[in-house]
């Protein structure tokens, strides 16, 4: 990846409905040259596809918080990482999961409408998994920049 296809994911990131054109303009680099690198991206999966980000707040989800997992480590049985990232991509409300280093093992997103539905979350989904010994959540009192 050079300057150049640098230049056209930023005028993307911004603006992925941006057209050849657009995206010319703003880069100076030739349309043709654009399309050609846009394709490229595209099959190398640099660029993994496009969306639609619809505003959390639209769609009722005022409430956004993180939920801080550690998990139960047996020394005799371990714990079996993949079937674990498995079973936490797999749960209701969350849009973001992430294995972690350092004192926290996990990190969940997860968006809902009201507190009612994170505590609904944590008790039938966190609490009810032997391999969860503490979760910590944060709620989101001011977001700063989300790109969802």
């Amino acid at each position: 990846m050079d300057a150049r296809d640098k230049r056209i994911l930023s005028v993307l990131e911004n603006n992925a409905r941006a057209s050849l054109k657009e995206i010319a303009r703003e880069t100076s680099i030739p349309i043709s040259v654009v399309s050609e690198r846009l394709n490229l991206m595209r099959e190398d999966g640099t660029i993994e596809g496009y969306r639609v980000m619809v505003s959390p707040e639209r769609m009722g989800k005022d409430l956004l918080a993180f939920i801080f997992l550690d998990f139960a480590h047996d020394s005799k049985n371990g714990l079996d990482l993949g079937k674990v990232a498995e079973d936490l991509s797999k749960l209701p409300m969350v849009e973001e999961a992430h294995m972690l280093t350092g004192s926290t093992d996990a990190l969940l997103k997860i968006r809902a409408k009201e507190m009612s539905e994170i505590a609904k979350f944590l008790a039938n989904h966190i609490d009810s998994k032997p391999y969860i010994r503490l979760a910590r959540t944060a709620l989101v009192v001011e977001r700063i920049r989300d790109q969802h």
